[in-house]
């Protein structure tokens, strides 16, 4: 039977719930907001949570006619896409409030969109078939990379694209070749160009040039990426297949080496940038599994012992899921079930192993995370 779990956060408005599915139906989407967690089968959307604007869909199951490929939780507004290529959007964005879900209206008739992000205040979608990537919403920061707020939807100049993430003020874009194209608010090295400054145009990470696998003459890059607030996380593109490795040696690529540039194999899984005012360890800012103060202006390698599939980013914490199903977790964690964040005495800085496995799907709200489990 698969099941999601929650954990790390409050649970003061309800968002800590658990869910299990029907044996015929699998879990086919999470997320996880501020104050709501969403967890999509193929003929069911159900969340859970206190909707402070509208973001918790009355009643809170809801059957549809609809195939959810992809959803996201915003700041207060949740958007989703079907296996049909449509949009929806519900809550409160940009002035405007849907109870129910409500198309989004993009500039021409043929976008198909396979992937969905959320901001605090602005949105991201893509179409895979096409490369192309839209926004709308806030962009006080540059978060949409348009010359102003923008309740209509726009296209964003970047190359062609197959991966987007949403942090609460900034974005970032996995180009076809694997670029990591980052732009908004960059305060914290959130951006990772290193510099404080925010960045109104998508803007190649180039630091991170060289990262992944060397196939054709060309680094593969990142196969993902991971926005919270103040900081941003990438899971390098590996292949398993036998071929030669900068390092000079042959041997199979079976996810467990990344090559950073064309020095020696170094034993990594996860490429983090960030830095966070008020605790210690922000996710990302982790080396050796150890706390870090220090504010990450350039992407900055994990030395972890297991092989990371996937990544997803809180306000202040960052999670893992590996290629095992196990489940790992740095930064903040709720201390108890109080209302405001960042109260605790506690240094917030511990790393912590998930015990529930095999896990299959991750995602992160604000404070807590999203896990189907099986």
């Amino acid at each position: 039977m698969t099941r999601v779990e929650c954990f790390g956060g409050y649970g003061s408005f309800g968002e800590m719930e658990h869910f299990e599915a029907d044996d015929r139906e699998d879990i086919v989407a999470i997320a996880g907001g501020h104050v709501a967690t969403y967890a999509a089968t193929k003929t069911m959307l159900l969340g859970w949570g206190t909707g402070l604007h509208g973001e918790s869909l009355s009643p809170l199951t809801s059957r549809w006619s609809l195939s959810v490929r992809s959803i996201a939780c915003g700041g207060s507004h949740v958007l989703l896409c079907t296996t049909s290529g449509e949009c929806l959007w519900w809550g409160d964005q940009f002035n405007t409030n849907a109870t129910q879900p409500k198309p989004v209206v993009f500039p021409s008739p043929d976008v198909f969109v396979t992937q969905v992000a959320a901001g605090d205040a602005h949105s991201l979608v893509l179409d895979a078939a096409t490369g192309r990537v839209f926004s709308w919403g806030s962009n006080a920061f540059g978060q949409c990379s348009v010359t102003k707020d923008e309740a209509i939807v726009t296209g964003v100049p970047v190359p062609q694209s197959r991966f987007i993430a949403a942090g609460a003020h900034h974005s970032a874009v996995i180009s076809c070749d694997g670029h990591l194209y980052t732009f908004g608010w960059g305060l914290y090295h959130q951006l990772g160009h290193g510099t404080t400054d925010n960045v109104f145009t998508p803007t190649r990470v180039r630091s991170l040039e060289g990262v992944g696998q060397l196939q054709r003459n060309h680094f593969t890059g990142l196969a993902r990426v991971a926005c919270g607030a103040w900081h941003t996380a990438g899971r390098p593109l590996l292949l398993s297949k036998v071929m030669k490795k900068p390092c000079g040696c042959s041997s199979h690529y079976d996810r467990r080496c990344v090559h950073v540039g064309l020095g020696p194999a170094r034993p990594t899984r996860t490429i983090c940038f960030s830095h966070s005012p008020y605790f210690e360890v922000i996710g990302m800012c982790c080396l050796q599994g150890h706390a870090t103060l220090a504010s990450q202006a350039f992407p900055t390698l994990l030395d972890v012992d297991y092989t990371v599939a996937d990544v997803s980013c809180g306000t202040r914490h960052t999670t893992v899921r590996t290629v095992d199903g196990a489940g790992h977790r740095w930064g903040f964690t709720g201390p108890s079930r109080r209302i405001v964040a960042g109260q605790s005495a506690d240094p917030n800085s511990t790393h912590v192993q998930v015990k529930a496995e095999p896990c299959h799907r991750i995602a992160s709200g604000a404070y807590h995370d999203v896990l189907v489990i099986t």
